[in-house]
């Protein structure tokens, strides 16, 4: 009987470690389905700690010729004298890669009308890599006016394309573009907001201590004798 308590439990603490790790991986993942979301978080840079911003990406639907994207910026900027702390641009990469588009459909939400253009393939200058731009002026790269310190901009974007509703699209590759700042301008990418290790170690030991939980349980039962025939 030991041996078979002692097979059951480290399967089970196998299985804990594989969902926990499994959810950590997808935490960091980037890939999201219709309906799906993630947030991800704008550093300050060196050169000024009065920036930051954090921005939240929604599919809010997709089709295997259509995908329409919600972005949610915050421009959480504060204390920096004498500027306005403006985002003029957010780039990033898609994949699957959409049609190109000068002038993708821009649809005002909420907030501040600040992005109100968008093209593909776009980059911010200094990550070639993304292929998607919105942006406040004439281009990815300048422009006068932005979303200011303390605004918050809430707009979809509309993508023609070859998708798999299934796998849904990634998004990699995230950067913003800072003007009117001290130290400006500035080019930040962004990381994908994740769980906090805390939170994760708190789930797999709460998952362990139920697998633990259930193999005592089944096995502190008292033997009842065999009927006496």
């Amino acid at each position: 009987m030991q041996y078979r308590v002692v097979a059951l439990l480290t399967t089970g603490l196998a299985a804990v470690l594989a969902t926990t790790l499994a959810v950590a991986a997808s935490a960091h993942a980037t890939t999201i389905t219709q309906g799906g979301s993630f947030s991800v978080i704008f550093p300050a840079p060196g050169g000024n700690s009065h920036l930051a911003a954090d921005a939240t990406f929604t599919l809010v639907s997709l089709s295997s010729t259509q995908a329409v994207l919600e972005l949610l910026i915050h421009n959480t900027s504060s204390g920096d004298v004498g500027f306005t702390d403006r985002l003029t641009a957010l780039g990033f990469l898609m994949s699957p890669t959409p049609t190109a588009n000068s002038a993708l459909t821009v649809t005002f939400v909420s907030g501040t009308n600040a992005f109100t253009k968008a093209d593909t393939p776009d980059a911010i200058p200094s990550f070639g890599g993304e292929n998607v731009c919105a942006f406040v002026g004439n281009n990815c790269s300048a422009g006068n006016a932005g979303l200011t310190a303390g605004q918050t901009n809430d707009f979809k974007i509309t993508f023609a394309g070859n998708f798999n509703t299934a796998q849904g699209i990634d998004f990699g590759l995230i950067a913003i573009k800072w003007t009117d700042c001290t130290g400006c301008s500035f080019e930040i990418q962004g990381s994908v907001r994740t769980p906090e290790p805390s939170t994760l170690l708190l789930l797999g030991t709460g998952l362990l201590a139920f697998s633990v939980g259930g193999v005592w349980r089944r096995y502190r039962r008292p033997i009842r004798p065999a009927p006496q025939t």
